[in-house]
């Protein structure tokens, strides 16, 4: 099962403004900079947003019995404000819990008919049951394995149960996600392996019109276009080689490593576009939220590009390119966080 991403969510929920900046500049995966890329629209609950998380484990007991292990967890975006998670949360858990109960029901029951065709005691409608499950592409070949899985060794044995329980889960899990894409957009994790769903929701509003179902791609700028085509109006960015001074500032640092180099760039970002005394409030901020002097350097150009725009704006690079994000629904204004939310 995959315990590390939840876990990562708790920790995220701990320190939520220094994570948002840190998993926005350097993220673990491209869906964890989804969750940072959506929670500004969030918490000015310009959308909703809720993700799922189901895994499966299986294990033998004996020659025969199997024993499915199911865990399924709903979650908000964990950098949001407590208010907004608490909200969607007691919003849409109870729907959610009945989408990951049916994927529960459905193993069990698979596993119980399953057991029960070993031992012969099978009956039509069972069998049609298990066909129910398997599918007709696959139907021959469960057909085959269910009367010649005695004269298969361990290895083998376990890697078709295997195969045939992980096909009843995906055919399950994308029930799941058939119900969430007529309500919303679907945006899921493909860089699993088949015995985990990960998605998060996005239920449609005022400000989402769009339906269907999407991978998160691996890159930071298809995933941006692909949510710009979603949420029009809500989120942009731009990759222009026309770059602006800023922009110019943080591909400097990005060669950076030497502290007193990148100092010497701080000094000089204060001294071009800030106040003395608004030099000094931000540093305090941002090095009270822990975050290291390369990603303080990021932050600060973020925070004076969004000043020059009015909209909160990120600088970020993708590999050695830089991307700058915007979100044009947001207002800024001086009493705003540098993550949209209200301080």
């Amino acid at each position: 099962m995959d315990v590390l991403f939840m876990s990562r969510l708790k920790v995220y929920e701990k320190e939520p403004w220094y994570h948002f900046y840190k998993v926005l500049l350097q993220p673990p995966s491209t869906f964890d900079y989804l969750l940072v890329l959506l929670t500004p629209l969030a918490n000015e609950q310009l959308i909703e947003a809720v993700g799922v998380q189901i895994d499966i484990e299986l294990r033998r007991e004996g020659s025969h019995n199997l024993t499915e292990v199911i865990r399924g967890d709903s979650f908000a975006l964990p950098m949001v404000s407590e208010e907004i998670r608490e909200k969607t949360t007691s919003k849409y858990d109870p729907m959610l819990e009945k989408l990951v109960n049916q994927v529960q029901d459905n193993i069990e029951r698979f596993v119980n008919v399953y057991t029960k065709a070993i031992e012969g005691k099978i009956t039509d409608s069972e069998v049609a049951i298990l066909k129910t499950y398997i599918g007709d592409a696959l139907w021959s070949e469960f057909s085959w394995f269910l009367k010649n899985q005695d004269n298969l060794n361990a290895r083998r044995k376990a890697e078709l149960i295997k195969k045939f329980v992980s096909i009843v889960f995906q055919r399950s899990t994308e029930a799941i996600m058939q119900v969430l894409w007529k309500r919303g957009v679907v945006l899921r994790d493909r860089n699993l392996p088949p015995t985990t769903l990960r998605l998060v929701w996005i239920p449609q509003g005022d400000n989402i019109t769009s339906t269907g179902i999407y991978d998160v791609p691996e890159s930071k700028a298809q995933l941006l276009s692909l949510l710009r085509a979603i949420m029009p109006g809500l989120i942009d960015f731009s990759t222009s080689v026309d770059e602006n001074e800023l922009v110019r500032i943080a591909r400097l640092t990005l060669k950076l490593d030497d502290e007193y180099d990148i100092d010497t760039i701080m000094n000089l970002i204060g001294k071009l576009y800030l106040e003395p005394n608004e030099m000094q409030a931000l540093l305090e901020e941002l090095k009270g939220h822990g975050l290291p002097k390369k990603l303080t350097v990021y932050a600060m150009l973020s925070y004076i590009l969004t000043k020059k725009s009015g909209h909160p704006s990120f600088i970020i690079f993708e590999g050695s390119t830089p991307v700058t994000i915007i979100y044009p629904a947001i207002k800024f204004e001086e009493s705003t966080n540098k993550n949209g939310k209200e301080d």
